[in-house]
């Protein structure tokens, strides 16, 4: 019979206490019922170079209001801590979201925001996105 007090399993009992919180976090975050997401993304702009991939970035509007959903995976071989995502609607000005937490490399990341309150997101039509800006665990940045 095992027992971890100080090892892997208190680690794992940590991590699964952490899961509970920032799902709770969240859903106090999105107080009100979700909007599904859309069938499709929105246009996105080619990054061939970026040590994050942007895989998909779209808004759902409802009457609770305006979601972007932003999807992405870190393409470098150090986890990122911080990203943030350029937005550009059609009938709105630009704006940004940040991502902060431990972005594993070739993890798939998918997050829910609301966006910044100056942001006009009531009748996008179409919705471009990049990654402006990573950091990662090692102290480097990249930026667009």
């Amino acid at each position: 019979m095992q027992r971890f007090v100080h090892g892997v399993l208190a680690a794992e009992r940590v991590r699964a206490v952490q899961m509970v919180i920032a799902a709770a976090g969240l859903s106090l975050a999105l107080a009100t019922p979700a909007p599904q997401r859309p069938a499709a993304p929105y246009a996105l702009q080619p990054a061939a170079t970026a040590p994050i991939r942007l895989r998909s970035c779209s808004i759902s509007i409802s009457k609770a209001g305006s979601v972007i959903w932003v999807d992405f995976v870190d393409r470098s071989t150090v986890a990122a801590n911080e990203v943030i995502v350029r937005g550009d609607a059609s009938t709105a000005a630009p704006f940004e979201v940040t991502d902060v937490g431990t972005f594993s490399p070739g993890i798939d990341i998918e997050h829910v925001f609301r966006p910044p309150r100056d942001a006009a997101l009531t009748s996008v039509r179409r919705l471009s996105c990049v990654v402006a800006y990573a950091r990662f665990a090692d102290g480097t940045t990249w930026s667009r």
